[in-house]
């Protein structure tokens, strides 16, 4: 089975706040709605310095406003975001746990914490920090999206669907639940749905190349080969040098039985990128009925690259039948 390329995580909200989280006239004392209200107006500036790129200034405004009110979430929120921009993570992760102890109702605060831990490797922390910002909002669809790629991750693929469907469900305009539950499905075996799933996508972002890449893997595996074919070219279309699309484009030609045209798109591949070790495997089978010596060699660079003991076992039996034959 050809597995899809990619699948697409919302690790961390690279957004800035533009709407307030804090406070609502009428929460607030009067003396600390005032201090909000003049707080306020070094977040917007810190908005405008950031959506400009200069992060450096926006983190100044933001700085200035905490000094005037400190429990103001949203410049908390575009601070972190900020220190995640720069890789300081432990920094934005100290800023979210601020931010939830003055309020456990903020969605941003728990789906950002819990992508720092998913990114340590703590995914039962992540997995509760999910849960949180759902309960915070039950349409909050980044996290129904992350909780699908954790149990898609431990091959719980029946509740990696149903958290992928509630993420294009309430998510309906991004293309991240219908990538993912393609990519779900995919791994199932069930490539009908996946190809809808890519579909929808594609109608959302028809410019990007991985999903006719992931397209195309779907059509390989149900045999619709001028299918694949037209999706990967679609790819290349898009990205000249798309050493997927070309590996794709060989193995549609390989299945059909056209080796030549077949070991051409896996030497294309190979041109743009020299390490794709499925290129090597690709082309060591295309030649394995053509020239044994050059599919050997093929097949031992595949084995330089390739760390995954079963498909270095398949490779062993695949070797020693080419040696037995010669």
């Amino acid at each position: 089975m050809r597995k899809s390329n990619l699948i697409f995580s919302v690790l961390l909200v690279c957004v800035i706040v533009l709407r307030s989280l804090a406070a609502v006239a009428g929460t607030l004392s009067p003396g600390e709605q005032k201090q909000y209200d003049k707080a306020s107006r070094y977040w917007e500036k810190g908005n405008e310095y950031f959506k400009e790129g200069k992060y450096a200034k926006a983190r100044d405004m933001y700085n200035k406003t905490l000094k005037i009110y400190d429990k103001h979430i949203d410049a908390l929120l575009n601070l972190a975001v900020i220190c995640e921009k720069e890789n300081n993570y432990r920094e934005a992760e100290n800023i979210y746990k601020k931010i939830i102890e003055f309020n456990p109702d903020v969605p941003d605060a728990h789906h950002n914490l819990g992508a720092i831990y998913e990114e340590q490797g703590k995914t039962d922390a992540a997995l509760l920090e999910y849960k949180e910002a759902i309960a915070s909002d039950p349409y909050f669809a980044r996290s129904y999206n992350n909780m699908g790629l954790i149990f898609l991750n431990k091959n719980m693929t029946e509740q990696a669907i149903e958290n992928f469907k509630k993420a294009a469900q309430y998510a309906p305009y991004e293309i991240y639940g219908y990538v993912n539950l393609g990519t779900a499905y995919a791994g199932k075996g069930e490539y009908d749905s996946a190809i809808e799933q890519y579909n929808h996508a594609i109608e959302l972002q028809p410019n990007s190349a991985f999903i006719y890449n992931n397209r195309g893997d779907a059509y390989l595996n149900r045999k619709m080969l001028d299918y694949a074919i037209l999706s990967f070219k679609k790819a290349i279309e898009i990205d000249p040098d798309n050493y997927i699309a070309y590996r794709g484009i060989g193995d549609a030609y390989y299945l059909k039985g056209e080796n030549e045209t077949a070991i051409k798109n896996y030497e294309k591949s190979l041109k743009l990128n020299k390490e794709y070790k499925n290129a090597y495997l690709n082309l060591g089978m295309a030649y394995k009925n053509i020239d044994k010596k050059k599919a050997l060699e093929y097949f031992e660079e595949y084995r330089k690259r390739e760390s995954n003991r079963q498909n270095l076992e398949v490779l062993d039996t695949i070797v020693s039948e080419i040696k037995i034959t010669n």
